[in-house]
């Protein structure tokens, strides 16, 4: 079953499914510093990599990889403008280099071959997988 998500400029999600700093919270157990080394080989990720979060949320992971890899680029993408103001100002606060840009994952408003790696972690339960 596709689930139709809300318009792009939607606050729907961070307001009425998961708030930001709940959001935050959760993925801080998953994305931990004892365990980054694991999580960094297992998707690929490196140093001076542009890298691509698709369905970012609130910022976490991107968060993460700008603190462990200070040299990569760190872009985060998510529909929900609530998370990714929450997510820029936490960036802000640690003083970390991210970009966060609300969009569409069936719709990324990038050049092609912009990224050396796209992660994302929740996203294609909320779409149709071949379109993802």
């Amino acid at each position: 079953m596709t689930h139709r998500m809300p318009d792009a400029s939607s606050t729907y999600w961070s307001e009425y499914v998961q708030e930001p700093e709940e959001l935050y919270r959760s993925r801080a157990l998953r994305f931990r510093e004892d365990n980054k080394d694991a999580w960094l080989r297992l998707i690929g990720a490196g140093d001076g990599m542009r890298i691509l979060e698709v369905g970012c949320g609130s910022g976490l992971f991107c968060h993460r990889l700008a603190a462990f890899l200070p040299h990569a680029s760190v872009t985060g993408l998510d529909r929900d403008a609530g998370h990714l103001h929450y997510a820029a100002g936490k960036a802000r606060e640690a003083g970390l280099r991210c970009r966060f840009v609300q969009g569409d994952a069936l719709a990324l408003p990038f050049e092609e071959d912009a990224f050396d790696l796209c992660y994302s972690y929740t996203v294609m339960n909320f779409c149709d997988p071949s379109a993802f």
